[in-house]
């Protein structure tokens, strides 16, 4: 550890070493841990830069990006950098307090903030990753073509690469496709967290929201609103907040499993068959 926290100090500058004080809930892909140096804590995430090709250069990049929106909270990297084929993200740590109503308002209220900054067309400048896969953020004018491209088609080739999907629930997306533009409304391009479930944010002993580990692109805001709903963790003063900023389409809850399905795929291609019927459920109506 002593070698790490040397390189840590060179790249970050610090004029003393790092002290570590604990290792982090980190995951599957990464070690977390908090050091402390000039008198400040800071939050370093590190994993295999052969796995994971500049996964944490382009999370830095989406954290650096988050600090200069208005909308939800982000950590502010402090430096990123590869060593021995151990990439390393360092950034500063944020206190974690309780999980109230006000923060739940928060929290809406600022990610519909973030929702409103938009661009001319979806996705992103770079390819990222959802969890440990790849996800690709080619830019198109279109959310159908994008959502049904860029995330629906990418999963499905892996899921039934590795025989988790068959020739059947393929047909079956294939006629979903089809109706997809009478049942998603247009919107601008969204501003999103893009992996917004409720491991990825947290509130503040101030009642602030804080929100990390993005996965981000610009794409309909619904897929966000989609996330949260996936596994709970989000309050009702969280949709209402959201809602008395920036209101949703009229029938929104309608199109939540439609909007699920790309994270129910990447789940069923990282974790397995417990995914599939939540999958085949949505399909099979069309």
């Amino acid at each position: 550890m002593e070698g790490v926290l040397n390189t840590i100090q060179k790249a970050c500058k610090f004029e003393t070493s790092p002290k570590f004080i604990s290792n982090l809930h980190g995951g599957d892909i990464n070690k977390v841990y908090l050091i402390q140096a000039e008198s400040k804590f800071w939050v370093v995430k590190q994993n295999n830069a052969s796995n994971f090709p500049f996964m944490l250069e382009k999370e830095a990049k989406a954290l650096q990006y988050f600090q200069q929106i208005e909308g939800l909270r982000y950590p502010e990297p402090k430096t990123h950098f590869t060593k021995d084929n151990q990439q390393f993200l360092v950034m500063e740590f944020i206190e974690e307090g309780e999980n109230n109503t006000e923060g739940q308002c928060h929290l809406g209220a600022r990610l519909a903030q973030q929702h409103q900054h938009s661009e001319d067309s979806f996705g992103w400048e770079e390819d990222n990753y959802i969890g440990s896969l790849v996800q690709v953020n080619t830019p198109k004018d279109r959310w159908i073509d994008f959502f049904i491209e860029n995330r629906l088609n990418n999963q499905i080739k892996i899921a039934f690469d590795q025989g988790l999907l068959n020739s059947h629930d393929t047909r079956q997306f294939e006629k979903m496709y089809q109706r997809l533009d009478e049942i998603i409304p247009q919107e601008k391009p969204a501003l999103l967290h893009g992996d917004l479930w409720s491991g990825n944010y947290f509130i503040t002993v101030d009642k602030e929201a804080i929100a990390y580990d993005p996965a981000i692109y610009f794409g309909h805001r619904e897929m966000d609103i989609a996330m949260t709903k996936l596994f709970g963790g989000f309050s009702n003063s969280f949709y209402a907040s959201y809602q008395d900023n920036f209101p949703l389409e009229k029938e929104w809850e309608l199109r939540i499993p439609i909007f699920q399905l790309y994270p129910n795929l990447v789940h069923l291609n990282l974790f397995g068959g417990s995914y599939l019927q939540s999958i085949q459920s949505v399909i099979q109506q069309y």
